[in-house]
């Protein structure tokens, strides 16, 4: 089996009415669903051209709705031990999940939330995503020194600083010489925020808005990296999209 430490591999929206969610999420991406029987229950899946790359599941505990971020890691144990070694901590038991894997929720040293997880039959084969796949991911907290700290240390990124003409710095999550996440400052609380492929971000943005989403930033240009914008789901749930520079 193949694994990609490091890598996000799999996204979660955890929020309260399902059937609303994907309702909205397959109007703007165009996202369909498969389900795996779980028992007396299922577990619903997100496809994108025939690939599964996240899924849905009603929020567990009292919270707001959000997106999950799921990294690649080889052993469960060994690194819930690295993350309590870095100064983390894990906040819930491992679960199984069917056509999935094992996972865990895990808190880094600034109080984002991350799930480990170690997929059953190893990771799929890394690509370019589609149009409607996840394109990268991104944390945004106050504490941006403290974070890659952490990641450094419980998962073994290297920090490639680069300086934003916006002013700040943005730290891009390094495996290798690989991009694989980023972190940068943000006044607000510490969340992992996905990034969604989209081929056109004004129209998807408009499109998202029109079904009852939230803007919260407006389409907007990054030299060389592409055109990106956020929104919140009609249930609160942040998303970022973006059309990459080289689309």
């Amino acid at each position: 089996m193949t694994y990609y430490p490091g890598t996000f591999v799999w996204f979660e929206l955890e929020t309260r009415d399902l059937d609303s969610a994907q309702r909205f999420y397959g109007d703007v991406f165009g996202w369909t669903i498969r389900v795996v029987p779980a028992g007396e229950t299922a577990y619903e899946m997100i496809e994108v051209a025939g690939q599964a790359i996240g899924g849905y599941r009603r929020l567990r505990a009292r919270g707001e709705p959000y997106w999950a971020s799921f990294l690649s890691v080889p052993d469960l144990v060994d690194a819930i031990a690295s993350v309590k070694g870095a100064g983390g901590r894990h906040i819930d038991d491992v679960i199984e999940t069917p056509g999935l894997g094992k996972s865990v929720e895990v808190v880094d040293t600034v109080g984002a939330t991350v799930h480990l997880v170690t997929r059953r039959g190893g990771d799929d084969p890394l690509r370019t995503p589609p149009p409607g796949g996840f394109l990268w991911n991104e944390l945004v907290t106050r504490l941006p020194d403290r974070a890659v700290e952490f990641y450094r240390t419980a998962f073994g990124y290297a920090d490639k600083p680069v300086e934003m003409e916006t002013g700040g710095t943005y730290h891009v999550l390094q495996v290798g010489a690989v991009g694989k996440a980023g972190v940068l400052y943000g006044d607000s609380s510490p969340r992992w925020l996905p990034y969604v492929h989209v081929n056109d971000c004004d129209q998807t943005l408009a499109r998202a808005v029109a079904a009852g989403a939230k803007e919260l930033a407006p389409a907007t240009d990054i030299p060389q990296i592409g055109r990106h914008a956020t929104f919140a789901d009609p249930q609160g749930a942040e998303l970022a999209i973006m059309r990459p520079a080289s689309a």
